[in-house]
């Protein structure tokens, strides 16, 4: 069977598109002031591809019949630069109802920059509305003054701001500024459903709204390098799990999600991925540096999965069952000349950048954006063809897809202003042969194309075919492995398409086309017909049963080891992972009173990892041979991870490469890693208003001095929160704690008191521990009262008055915008937080559940066992299923004791 995937006429996508044609032709900027916010030489790129960089080459070194000499490369659509120094500000632009002045807010709260608005500072510059300013002084004038006021913001804010600027400001000589600013600038231009702008402009004639918005969308097309669609919040929202229900019923004080307090919740991780994408720019810089690395073209085994760009949001798939093994998602536009195919779907510009929004909403993985011309023969691939092509590619970078195809048939000049115009998206040198003849991965002709790929500047290569031989699969292997081994060389995807060709597919090195069987379901007799025969045909399913039988990977054995792990979850949140990524894994409980009792385990060849539980988070530490910088900061690990190698050639293995996960074989070394603050940092990121954001006032309370409480300290820390206090029974753990991290070396954190990561990057406050010694303390006056309390104990170490003793008293809980109430021990099935969460909430506090911060860990730790994304949705739902059964039976035998 094969994938279907749209068909459509290019001329008429670049027809439907935003007049993509219009950006200005001022290819070279004028001359400015140095170091002023419009002058490019002043700009210091974080990930630059300059010319010199770039070896041209002569079309004639490489064989490539009808490939044409002719360059589309000086076109206007071109034009646009993506690579920004670091801190420059960014501008969020469109019509009104966008949402772009929320979407500014989110950006600099979580990037910790300032907002500026421009009505706002229009306002404060003139001392009137800008309708008051036009009423009063009339248009012209408004005008001039608009010129005066965005130049003076613009220059005045080019670091460290996130700006919103509405259509009136990008009018006249307002365009010309902000198409300057955006040399050396990010500039997004937002777009949104026609309904929700409709309902801001008050345009009730459809016909007359939708040239209003296209009018509007040209325009701030000249004057913007990035598009962002966003999505509405509720776009896509789920319905409660039945476990959530039965929880519910059980536990009617406990809220195991809170999907009604998430308010722009789902927007805020949207808008973060992109900017991440677009300019690496995330609230969570080298967050998660624990995790393996997201580019699935240096991982070995990933996987990405081919879908239509038509069925992104068709309703015959969902894809919400597509989130299993996946490393990468790759849209696929199939573009066919005029006259050859009737289009299936008219897709346009404004279906691509809602395609992607859904895709990074959805499954949060790395995009590949490709548009297809696998059905267009050398001979058709004319400069007219060419032409419309590169318009399209440059489109695409507009919506900041993480990869970007490029057929290798297009001249280099081409493929050179592609990269330079690239920003962050890497560029995958794309080539199909076409030709029948056996023996083409043996051949001169494959090593030439990678050589030319390497030297215009691709970052990976892709190369497939059609065999008609099993024997094929060998040879192309042999190529990709010899490729693969050339030192500094681009990374290889090389297979061959069609059933003969299963075997190239699942051995393939990295970032191998796949697809699923909902989508082979959803084909139709015409979409079977029109689709073309490179399309995938095997599915992540497949390529796992063929590479654990071939013993390509392992299936290996996890454990928990601690003292008391008789009830973890994490057995039922593992295995369902395993599972849903047909991974043949184990994952059972080791329950012992010390770690020489599991020794024997961990030396076996056969070990994948473990969950460390207590009292051995700290024992460990003497074990491993190498630390995450996380656990080093925290002093505690509560993941264990073998490292191996294939031979004794090979230097120690990195430890979070995918190479070393799922693979047997003698141990080399231990790695020590903390996933304990990821759950914490990552639901307090959740669920902080925008009103407790953290600042440099910011204040938490942390209740515990153990483990748990340094991973919440450090998880605060990277939040942004500079004072912590530590309300602890015995003062002298407390003061223990307080000194671990007052007393870090001064070298370990810059001038500003930000902690320094290893890679020598500013990543967090350093935070002041202050100790409180009893709950009758009266809270300090120089410091505002908490906004963030984590609990740390469980209620059963509490002592024989339970529940009250742990009680934040009411004289702390002051502030006047509320908080967040942390708790951290799942176990408990009455945690502290439950008995205070009424009374709290009515003064703004929200209590978040502890198992909502065990299952955000135990998801980061599946990550590091396995190299693989995380299944989310099943894990959480097999999580919540085991923790119903747990309490069920506690409940039961609770009754039975007092019966």
């Amino acid at each position: 069977m094969q994938t279907a995937t749209t068909q459509i006429s290019t001329s008429q996508f670049l027809q439907n598109s935003p007049k993509a044609q219009s950006i200005s032709s001022d290819d070279e900027p004028r001359k400015r002031k140095a170091g002023s916010w419009d002058d490019p030489g002043s700009r210091n790129n974080s990930n630059p591809t300059t010319s010199n960089m770039i070896v041209k080459r002569r079309r004639t070194d490489i064989s490539t019949p009808g490939a044409p000499a002719l360059s589309t490369a000086n076109s206007p659509v071109q034009r646009q630069v993506r690579n920004f120094e670091r801190g420059a500000s960014i501008a969020f632009i469109g019509p009104r109802g966008n949402g772009k002045s929320s979407l500014a807010v989110i950006a600099a709260t979580a990037l910790r920059r300032e907002v500026v608005d421009a009505d706002h500072y229009f306002t404060q510059a003139t001392g009137m509305t800008p309708s008051a300013f036009r009423r009063a002084h009339g248009i012209e004038e408004h005008r001039l003054r608009q010129v005066e006021v965005l130049r003076e913001m613009l220059s005045r804010y080019e670091r460290d701001c996130v700006i919103a600027c509405g259509p009136h400001f990008v009018v006249g000589k307002g365009r010309e500024l902000l198409q300057n600013f955006s040399r050396s600038h990010a500039v997004i231009c937002v777009g949104r459903e026609d309904d929700m702008i409709r309902k801001c402009l008050d345009l009730k004639d459809q016909e007359r709204l939708l040239d209003v918005i296209q009018e509007m969308h040209a325009i701030h097309h000249q004057v913007s390098n990035f598009e962002y669609y966003n999505l509405a919040e509720r776009w896509g929202s789920e319905a409660q799990s039945l476990s959530e229900d039965e929880l519910h019923n059980i536990l009617p004080d406990r809220v195991f999600r809170r999907k009604s307090f998430q308010t722009l919740q789902n927007t805020k991780k949207d808008l973060l991925c992109f900017l991440n994408a677009a300019l690496g720019l995330n609230s969570s810089e080298g967050l998660f540096h624990t995790l393996h690395p997201l580019e699935p073209e240096i991982r070995p085994n990933t996987m990405a999965l081919s879908i239509p760009i038509d069925l992104i949001e068709s309703p015959s798939v969902s894809l919400n069952d597509f989130e299993c093994g996946l490393d990468a998602v790759e849209i696929v536009v199939e573009l066919t000349l005029p006259g050859l195919n009737a289009s299936i779907i008219p897709t346009t510009c404004e279906s691509l950048g809602r395609s992607m929004a859904v895709i990074r909403r959805r499954l949060a993985v790395p995009i590949i954006c490709h548009f297809s011309l696998d059905c267009i023969e050398d001979t058709q691939f004319t400069p007219d063809v060419i032409k419309e092509y590169f318009a399209l590619l440059h489109l695409g970078l507009r919506f900041a897809p993480e990869f970007l195809t490029v057929d290798l048939r297009s001249p280099d000049e081409d493929i050179q202003s592609l990269i330079l115009s690239r920003g962050r998206a890497k560029i995958v040198g794309n080539f199909y042969d076409r030709d029948a003849h056996h023996g083409f991965w043996s051949g001169a002709k494959p090593e030439n194309i990678y050589r030319r790929a390497t030297e215009v500047g691709c970052h990976v290569i892709r190369l497939y075919r059609s065999t008609q031989s099993r024997s094929d699969n060998f040879s192309c292997l042999a190529f990709m492995s010899r490729m693969n081994s050339n030192p500094g060389g681009i990374p290889v995807v090389a297979y061959n398409v069609g059933t003969l060709g299963s075997i190239s597919c699942a051995l393939n090195a990295s970032m191998t086309p796949v697809t699923h069987p909902l989508l082979l379901a959803s084909k139709t007799l015409e979409r079977a017909k029109a689709a073309p025969s490179t399309a995938p045909t095997i599915t992540t399913q497949e390529i796992q049963q063929i590479l654990y039988a071939t013993r390509t990977l392992n299936a290996l054995s996890f454990y928990v080891f601690g003292a008391d792990v008789e009830y973890s979850l994490s057995p039922a949140v593992h295995k369902a992972g395993f599972q849903a990524c047909w991974m043949p894994h184990r994952y059972d409980i080791r329950q012992c009173k010390s770690l020489e009792d599991v020794r024997a385990l961990i030396q076996d060849d056969y070990f994948g990892g473990a969950s460390i539980s207590m009292p051995f988070k700290r024992e460990i530490l003497s074990t491993v041979d190498s630390l995450s910088p996380s656990a080093r900061e925290i002093g505690a690990v509560n993941t264990l991870l073998p490292i191996r190698h294939q031979d004794s050639q090979q230097s120690l293995g990195h430890p979070f490469s995918k190479s070393q996960r799922n693979r047997a074989g003698p141990l080399t070394a231990l790695h020590g890693a903390n996933t304990d603050w990821m759950g914490i940092y990552a639901c307090i990121s959740r669920y902080i208003s925008p009103a407790n954001a953290p600042s440099p006032r910011t204040t938490s309370l942390v209740i515990g001095a153990g483990g748990i409480a340094r991973a919440a300290i450090y998880a605060m820390a990277r939040l942004g929160v500079s004072n912590i206090f530590i309300l602890n029974r015995t003062l002298e753990n407390a003061e223990t704690l307080a000194k671990h991290y007052n007393s870090k070396s001064e070298s370990n954190h810059d001038s500003r008191g930000s902690m320094v990561s290893s890679s020598g990057t500013s990543t967090a406050v350093r935070p002041v521990i202050h100790i409180l010694k009893s709950r009758e303390d009266v809270w300090p006056k120089e410091y505002s009262y908490p906004s963030i309390v984590v609990y740390t104990i469980p209620t059963r170490q509490s002592g024989k008055s339970g529940h009250r003793n742990l009680r934040v008293p009411e004289h702390w809980l002051q502030n006047d915008t509320g908080g967040l109430l942390v708790d951290v021990s799942y176990h408990d099935f009455e945690p502290a937080t439950a008995h205070q969460t009424q009374e709290t909430e009515r003064r703004g506090w929200v209590t978040i559940d502890p198992i909502e911060i065990f299952f955000e860990q135990g998801a980061a730790q599946f990550e590091l066992f396995t190299g693989t994304p995380a299944p989310r949705s099943v894990m959480w739902d097999s999580c919540l299923r085991q923790y119903s059964q747990d309490v069920l039976k506690h409940v039961g035998a609770k009754q039975n004791a007092t019966g």
